[in-house]
């Protein structure tokens, strides 16, 4: 019902605002990320220049990912359960054949770009099938306000990016300074994120706000309405 799309299109809206700064964030700091969370023990130069570029892969599709498992859950709150085969079969003739051919030429990189371009596939199938059925969750704005926030947030991580000592990203610090250097990197981003964000998308903030501010469910079908209101 249109109450129930609304309220879907203002949670995805206010998900993907958070989820593509976050997503950037991954992306851009992945080899600070990386050292500080697997960068103990054996885990050397060697085992970072591995790793990396997974976490920048997949962190960079954390969106996506997001957005995908969004749509699946409003699709069964709908009681539309017929989109789990379908999807399940997109992400599938896409995953499959990319993370075979990927892997091999690029490794455990290819296939975490195989899973995201699966997701993008996904959604994409999302869109189309939105686009046939009537009351169907307006995605648009969501996807504009994703791309405002992470274009913002690019910007800002690059600059702090190019701020940071060189043995900050390869490694060479140790665990407590990586983390030093990676709490300051992503308190810099964040807050020359929100300072852009004021200026040139202030609708961003109020996206977010009405998401966790939340709305009134979506009234109860007749069948189940009498019973529950007996209750």
């Amino acid at each position: 019902p249109p109450p129930f799309a609304a309220y879907v299109a203002v949670g995805l809206r206010g998900l993907l605002t958070l989820a593509a700064p976050l997503a950037v964030m991954l992306a851009v700091f992945a080899p600070l990320i990386t050292r500080c969370v697997y960068g103990w023990g054996r885990f050397g130069a060697n085992s970072l220049a591995a790793t990396l570029p997974v976490v920048a892969i997949q962190g960079g599709g954390l969106a996506l990912d997001a957005a995908v498992y969004f749509l699946l859950f409003a699709s069964f709150a709908r009681r539309d359960a017929g989109a789990k085969l379908p999807l399940a079969l997109v992400l599938a003739a896409v995953n499959i054949p990319l993370a075979f051919l990927w892997s091999r030429g690029f490794g455990l990189a290819g296939l975490a770009a195989a899973h995201v371009a699966g997701s993008a596939a996904a959604l994409g199938w999302y869109a189309r099938r939105a686009a046939r059925r009537a009351g169907a969750v307006p995605w648009r704005p969501a996807v504009a306000a994703a791309a405002q926030a992470g274009g913002l947030t690019l910007a800002a991580a690059l600059a702090v990016r190019a701020c940071l000592p060189a043995g900050a990203l390869t490694g060479r610090f140790s665990g407590g300074a990586s983390w030093a250097w990676l709490a300051l990197a992503l308190a810099m981003t964040a807050a020359i994120t929100l300072g852009l964000a004021r200026r040139l998308a202030p609708g961003l903030a109020a996206g977010v706000r009405a998401a966790f501010a939340g709305a009134p469910p979506p009234p109860l079908p007749a069948p189940l309405a009498a019973p529950m209101e007996a209750l």
